[in-house]
């Protein structure tokens, strides 16, 4: 038997979102997946392998970035410190907003969508 996920913080607010997903699947690409609790667990999945593979993949020559889909960048930077910071090379991670994140949050259709509800 598979293994959900266990939601720690956030429960009520994760379980909506994975559950507007799970239909979005179903309407949108044909894709269906029974349980809720299944989809909350691939999406912290999908999340935790993208950071596991900057793990991996981040160097001390070049900063790396993931472009999520346009909705959001997430990467890991390095710096490699001088006499007055605390720590020497130090990997920093970090997550900005992407153009489709941005569009979305500003979008009033979906605020208005959300108040027919």
């Amino acid at each position: 038997m598979a293994r959900t996920i266990e939601i720690v913080n956030n429960e009520k607010e994760i379980m909506e979102i994975a559950e507007a997903t799970r239909k979005s699947l179903d309407a949108n690409n044909g894709i269906k997946i029974p349980s809720t609790a299944a989809v909350a667990t691939i999406m912290a999945e999908g999340i935790r392998q993208a950071i596991i593979w900057m793990a991996q993949n981040k160097t001390t020559e070049d900063d790396l970035s993931l472009d999520m889909f346009g909705l959001m960048e997430m990467g890991v930077s390095y710096r490699a410190g001088n006499e007055e910071s605390e720590k020497e090379g130090n990997f920093t991670p970090w997550i900005t907003p992407g153009q489709g994140m941005k569009t979305m949050i500003k979008s009033d259709a979906l605020t208005e969508a959300e108040n027919e509800e």
